[in-house]
Parts: structure tokens; sequence; C-alpha cells
């Protein structure tokens, strides 16, 4: 895996040139944990629905070897009516007209993993 490829997955796009440098100074074996642990990471933020100003930038992540971390993707949120709800409130999201909650429930869940990953 070449930086661009990282670069292209990483959801906050700031100071790409730290970055790469960050990423030049990793060794081969690091950058390909780099590549590896970028998804895993990329799924505990969206199940935790952080915001992307949240998220560290890319040089941050690689210097401070955060693919090395273990980490736990949480439980989805969104379990009740009245969660769902107050998820899609916070999120200013609404119901189609027609839409069961169920199928309101899982657009929203959608909504919140592609929100990171593109």
């Amino acid at each position: 895996m070449n930086f661009n490829e990282f670069w292209s997955l990483y959801p906050r796009k700031v100071a790409r040139k730290d970055a790469l440098t960050a990423w030049n100074k990793l060794s081969t074996e690091k950058q390909e944990k780099a590549q590896k642990a970028i998804s895993s990471h990329l799924k505990m933020w969206a199940a935790e629905c952080r915001l992307i100003q949240f998220t560290p930038h890319a040089a941050s992540w690689l210097n401070a070897e955060r693919f090395e971390d273990e980490i736990q993707i949480p439980e989805p949120e969104l379990k009740t009516p009245s969660n769902v709800l107050a998820f899609a409130k916070a999120k200013q999201i609404d119901a189609r007209p027609g839409e069961s909650m169920e199928e309101f429930t899982q657009r929203l869940r959608m909504t919140r993993w592609l929100r990171l990953r593109y």
C-alpha cells in the first residue's frame, strides 16, 4: 500500500504533507498494519457517530501509532424507537413519507456508517 491509498481511505483530509511525513517515517511493516487497521477504525468511528472534527488528523494517528490500538466497535445505539427518534432529531434527519420505523432505523444506521466512510 502506498500513501495515496491510505490517504484515500482516511476520513479527515487535513495536513496531507504532515501525514505523508509521518507515513514515510514508518517501516513497511507498520505501514501495512496501518493499512489493515484503518477499516476497523472507520467502523469504530462510525459506530460512535464521531463527528469528523473529532477524528484525529492522519499525521497524529500515524505518529501515535494508533493503528496498534486494541479497539472495540460499540453496539449500535439505535435499539429502541425513542433512541432512533432522538438520533434522527440530533442529525436533523426526517422520516420519509410511508417509511416504517424499521426502514427508518436501517436508513439511519447506513447514514451513520457512510458519513465517515465517504
